[in-house]
């Protein structure tokens, strides 16, 4: 039996009575830590993976958690850095499980390790290694080294420190043939509760968008989050395993939110497939992300309505198209209504989610409420409003002269205030906007965004209305769903909006 390897899922903060304020409550651990700890243990690894805020949310303090974990006796530590908020309790991880084995090395990665990787090995003195971008084939390659006794500063994909010097380690070290990768287990999460993962996801692609969106971070011109050029997608039949192995678990709700809305035909030929399997008599709820483009048109929608998708999140983000051309979004606001529209008929029920971006002129907020109302009274939830944060290596923040921004964050330390900024009910965090514009201070981009959540809650009668009256859609497709069902989900939604922020 080879070696123990441990992997965690960090806090926004390591303190159990502070967590319980903390602007959000990191729950989920990320698939991109469960594929990692799956491939290990097929490689004979003993891995265990633990969630600390499920921890902390079951009762445990740190004093029981070192008590067990000092029963351990791991060759490598791995530590997921995958979001904003997870930035304070990662770094404070690093500190708690240095105390408890001191000589073992500590492997950090993520979306937000890999993007500020260079400053967080420069700051931390702790952190002996981090990956940039997917990790199965460099964590291999690092205990293969551990394993016999070498040094792992020379592992390609790495950024490694060793008595004060530090080397960035540059190239590819990845599966070209990502369906080598295995499918996710969670039978190495600690503590063990199904209720750890409320919505299971599932990764059916790897690389660059194919849409260049000047927000995010998985814009095609500017991609930073692997060596990958060009996007790769795993066959249809891995991720009928994926699904099917989450369904053997207990998981019954599924959720797919990578950029497989970027490739049509493969959505098309995974509903098919999945149709094929007989899956959609034991999923309960059925999501996917989409992006409203006139690629994914009624056929497609109506394949995912057979496959068992019963709601889609899409990314309106603006009703104005001045600043839907600002974005680059691959689509205008007669695409999306006409999107909302084939959604509807074809039994899916429709969530819109919105940001206020400091672009906006006053005709594009009045427009912007008005195709609001507009997607409500054609069916479509409203499910969530933030403010743009803008982010390193996005092309907004790489030319934010060029688009007028000033902004207000750029090191990590100033992104860690994800972390420790307090919950409150009304959702106004000043300290956490990222950025200003020449049109609209931080003061005028959270009125929009509190105006915009006003509007959808003014609106709940009518939200419910067009529900009901859609039911006959929704119903025909998803015999399993009821009317009370759906005005649940409303209201529950609703209910949250107002405090909800990023």
């Amino acid at each position: 039996m080879k070696p123990e390897v441990l992997l965690f899922h960090p806090p926004n903060i390591l303190d159990p009575k502070a967590l319980k304020k903390a602007v959000m409550y990191p729950l989920m651990s990320g698939y991109g830590l469960l594929h990692i700890g799956t491939y290990l243990k097929t490689l004979g690894y003993e891995v265990e993976c633990w969630n600390i805020p499920l921890a902390y949310y079951q009762g445990y303090n740190n004093d029981q958690i070192t008590q067990i974990l000092k029963k351990k006796n791991p060759i490598l530590i791995g530590i997921e850095l995958n979001w904003l908020h997870l930035s304070k309790g990662a770094l404070d991880l690093v500190e708690f499980l240095k105390s408890i084995f001191i000589n073992v090395p500590i492997v950090i990665g993520g979306v937000h390790a890999t993007i500020f990787a260079e400053e967080l090995i420069q700051s931390d003195n702790s952190i002996d290694i981090i990956v940039k971008g997917e990790a199965e084939k460099i964590m291999e390659d690092i205990l293969n080294k551990l394993e016999k006794n070498q040094e792992f500063n020379g592992i390609s994909g790495t950024i490694t420190k060793k008595d004060g010097k530090i080397t960035n380690n540059q190239g590819k070290n990845i599966f070209e043939d990502i369906d080598l990768i295995p499918p996710y287990s969670i039978d190495f999460l600690r503590p063990k509760n199904l209720n750890s993962v409320d919505l299971a996801m599932v990764n059916t692609c790897r690389g660059p968008c194919v849409y260049n969106c000047i927000h995010c971070l998985g814009s095609n011109v500017c991609y930073s989050l692997s060596p990958r050029s060009k996007i790769i997608f795993h066959s249809t039949s891995w991720v009928v395993e994926q699904i099917q192995q989450l369904l053997d678990l207990g998981l019954k709700r599924i959720g797919i939110q990578d950029y497989c809305y970027s490739n049509p035909q493969f959505i098309s030929d995974l509903a098919k497939a999945i149709q094929k399997e007989n899956l959609r008599d034991s999923i309960e709820f059925f999501n996917f992300a989409l992006v409203p483009t006139p690629k994914i048109n009624r056929r497609i929608m109506n394949d995912l309505a057979k496959a068992g998708v019963d709601n889609v999140d899409i990314g309106i983000e603006s009703g104005s198209n001045h600043i839907l051309s600002i974005l680059k979004r691959p689509y205008n606001s007669q695409q999306a209504s006409d999107f909302i529209s084939n959604a509807i008929r074809c039994g899916i029920i429709p969530k819109t989610f919105w940001m206020i971006t400091g672009f906006e002129r006053q005709d594009d907020l009045t427009t912007n409420i008005k195709f609001l109302k507009s997607t409500i009274e054609m069916g479509a939830i409203p499910k969530w409003v933030t403010p743009l944060c803008v982010l390193p290596k996005t092309q907004l923040f790489n030319n934010s002269k060029d688009y007028e921004v000033k902004m207000r964050f750029s090191s990590f330390n100033d992104y860690l205030k994800f972390s420790t900024e307090k919950h409150n009910r009304n959702a106004y965090y000043p300290n956490l906007m990222t950025h200003e514009t020449n049109l609209m201070n931080v003061l005028d981009i959270l009125k929009a965004v509190n105006d915009f959540k006003s509007a959808i809650i003014h609106n709940k009668d009518l939200i419910i209305e067009k529900q009901v009256e859609n039911k006959k859609y929704f119903l025909s497709v998803h015999p399993k769903l009821d009317e009370n069902q759906l005005i649940q989900r409303i209201e529950s939604g609703l209910e949250s909006l107002r405090g909800t922020f990023f």
